[in-house]
């Protein structure tokens, strides 16, 4: 096994070509990965259970664990860290769930085995995924792979705004709204009673003075103006720039597999409409 740094590989007797491996990415929501700790090894022998049955008469007893060896190595230096060159900046409206990515070719020394990627985001209400070509694991990229280089993926998703326009969550406008509109549907009762004859005149005069008390009464509902709770603000990734930073973690990385630890970086421009 090569472990290293967010990442595990397990090959049979040819490092290079491991058959599986395992990320922190790979985990589901929720679950941890343990393995940037220190970790120390117990050999233990289980006796009875499923798998060897109910212990009996020729059990040998005590059991005996025959080792061999148990050997870690570490790498005589550290493998050389990829480089990121000038990735595709993304530009997106807030919530569109196209045209977010940027897709890049990392520059990997070949032979130096198989590289972790991980991203952050920097903007508000947003979040970022790294997904590669790699048959094995699609958050690694390997160094001497069989073919064209392997490329990289960022995706952003950002969450969309308040669909009203800012003019309408204007504080303001929750003293006026009820006033023009209680005021317009006076005007358009008023115009209907000129032209109405007695007893139906009267009942849209009634109808203009209950359109009018309602008005005042949605202004003193909303405090009069001086002690009204501010409108909601935008729910959504605001309008601005910003970067998504892509991580790279190394084979020989054995840090705690924190993005400040990565061994090398690349900021890339986000812009937010």
């Amino acid at each position: 096994m090569i472990w290293s740094a967010n990442m595990q590989q397990y090959y049979i007797d040819n490092p290079i070509q491991p058959y599986y491996i395992a990320t922190v990415s790979d985990l589901r929501s929720g679950d941890t990965w343990p393995f940037n700790l220190n970790i120390f090894l117990l050999m233990n022998i289980a006796v009875g259970g499923t798998l060897g049955g109910t212990p009996s008469s020729s059990t040998p007893n005590p059991g005996v664990m025959v080792v061999d060896y148990v050997r870690q190595y570490q790498p005589a230096a550290a493998v050389t860290k990829p480089t990121f060159g000038n990735p595709p900046s993304v530009t997106v409206k807030a919530g569109a769930t196209t045209g977010n990515s940027s897709t890049f070719t990392p520059g990997l020394a070949s032979g130096t085995g198989f590289v972790y990627f991980s991203c952050s985001t920097n903007a508000p209400k947003a979040s970022c995924s790294i997904a590669t070509n790699d048959p094995l694991n699609t958050h690694v990229a390997n160094s001497s792979p069989t073919g064209a280089a392997e490329t990289a993926t960022v995706t952003v998703a950002t969450t969309a705004n308040a669909i009203l326009p800012p003019f309408f969550l204007d504080p303001r406008m929750r003293i006026w709204m009820p006033i023009t509109l209680a005021g317009l549907l006076t005007l358009l009762t008023v115009a209907l009673a000129l032209r109405a004859q007695g007893r139906v005149r009267r009942q849209l005069c009634g109808i203009a003075a209950v359109l009018v008390l309602a008005g005042v009464v949605a202004i003193a509902g909303c405090g009069g103006g001086s002690s009204m709770t501010p409108p909601p603000s935008n729910n959504g990734t605001p309008p601005g720039s910003y970067v998504v930073t892509v991580y790279a973690f190394t084979e020989s990385n054995t840090s705690d597999g924190t993005n400040a630890n990565a061994d090398t970086h690349v900021d890339i421009p986000l812009t937010v409409n």
